[in-house]
């Protein structure tokens, strides 16, 4: 059974941000408050660790605005990740689509957050074959649009799946 933590507007993409948690034993979650006026949907997750330590991380789920919004992107990460505190920044995993172009703004983006990428193979969006709109035309190989993120004691893998579909 999941339950649905948040949702928040993504005005400029004209979407929104869902979080669902699934409810197990052992795993103990509350939203984590970062406002409204953002993109993003934040978690604290518990969780017993294999030897029955309680461990926790923070999730972030985020749409940011696309275009050349590069200062903009970075703005509200920033906002965002100061509400979490230095132990929810240390603890993060930040996902989502990110609306990041190029590889050179994500890279910077850790830089200044103190952040690590994992980068999944392949490209998430634009790729031959597999058009988001119907009349959109194919502009190359595509673009590594969705983003994971992490704070320095966490570890994260990412893997694409979904480029199948076809409209």
């Amino acid at each position: 059974v999941y339950e649905l933590v948040g949702v928040a507007e993504a005005v400029a993409n004209r979407g929104y941000v869902h979080v669902y948690v699934r409810r197990r034993d052992g795993i103990e979650f509350e939203r984590v408050d970062v406002g409204t006026v953002d993109p993003c949907v934040a978690v604290r997750v518990d969780f017993e660790a294999d030897e029955g330590a309680k461990q926790s991380l923070v999730l972030v789920a985020a749409h940011l605005p696309a275009g050349d919004a590069v200062d903009g992107r970075r703005q509200i990460l920033s906002r965002v990740l100061r509400k979490l505190g230095d132990r929810g920044m240390e603890r993060v995993l930040l996902i989502g689509d990110m609306n990041m172009n190029r590889d050179a703004e994500a890279n910077q983006l850790c830089d200044d957050l103190q952040l690590k990428e994992e980068r999944y193979e392949g490209f998430s969006w634009g790729v031959p074959g597999n058009r988001f709109y119907e009349d959109m035309a194919g502009g190359g190989r595509g673009l590594r649009k969705d983003r994971v993120f992490f704070g320095e004691k966490v570890w994260a893998k990412a893997h694409l799946v979904g480029l199948c579909e076809q409209f």
